[in-house]
């Protein structure tokens, strides 16, 4: 099986549970939309598209297809390698499907949206599904497969941690004239954000370069 394959392989794997993924997209996609944080989708759909990648490690390994892929003429360690490319290419999906998505909500609505809210949504997104990958991809190989789900909630703390640490940065300034409250300026602290943004992406090249040779040593099964 060429790389070619594999790709065909997985993408046929994602669509096959294309009724259960279109049911939560609407799902969530009606809540957000219903309690008025349309701008969310632009978080949710890199997420969302992503994760589907660590699903085909799920799917190889229970099905015994990453035992047999040894005698395949691509190498383990690039096998490992695509499910990093696969991911990436699904968040970028997911980045273009959550911004057409989100503002067309919006504008729809007769809103529209500052910048700022637009970047945090996309900057959130990213620190988060690129960050959750660069962990969560060796743990499902590199873990029990009955411990898929204890690999998912491991790669979710760092950037449950991350961000976490950017909102406590947040901070606001009432604004009062003789006395009176007359508005209130929030400061976003959205340099933080771009930063650990770089930071999800450069930990994510940096699992993907450092992690296939280390992976294709084991045994796992």
């Amino acid at each position: 099986m060429t790389m070619k394959g594999i790709f065909r392989k997985d993408m046929l794997q994602i669509v096959l549970s294309w009724k259960v993924l279109l049911l939560v997209a609407v799902l969530v996609s009606s809540a957000l939309v219903y309690f008025d944080a349309a701008i969310g989708l632009i978080s949710f759909f890199p997420i969302f598209f992503a994760m589907q990648a660590s699903s085909t490690i799920i799917a190889d390994r229970h099905c015994g297809w990453y035992r047999f892929s040894t005698t395949a003429p691509v190498t383990r360690k690039r096998l490992v390698l695509s499910k990093y490319q696969l991911g990436a290419l699904l968040a970028f999906a997911g980045m273009i499907t959550g911004l057409a998505a989100g503002l067309g909500v919006l504008y729809l609505r007769g809103q529209s949206p500052a910048m700022e809210d637009v970047l945090m949504s996309l900057y959130l997104g990213i620190v988060f599904v690129f960050t959750c990958l660069a962990f969560l991809i060796p743990l499902e190989y590199l873990m029990k497969k009955t411990q898929e789900f204890l690999a998912i909630v491991l790669a979710m703390i760092p950037p449950a941690a991350m961000i976490f640490a950017w909102s406590q940065s947040i901070t606001s300034e009432v604004q009062m004239v003789n006395g009176d409250v007359i508005g209130m300026n929030i400061n976003m602290n959205m340099p933080l954000l771009q930063g650990l943004a770089v930071v999800a992406v450069l930990l994510f090249v940096a699992s993907a370069f450092l992690m296939p040779g280390r992976i294709a040593k084991t045994d796992q099964g």
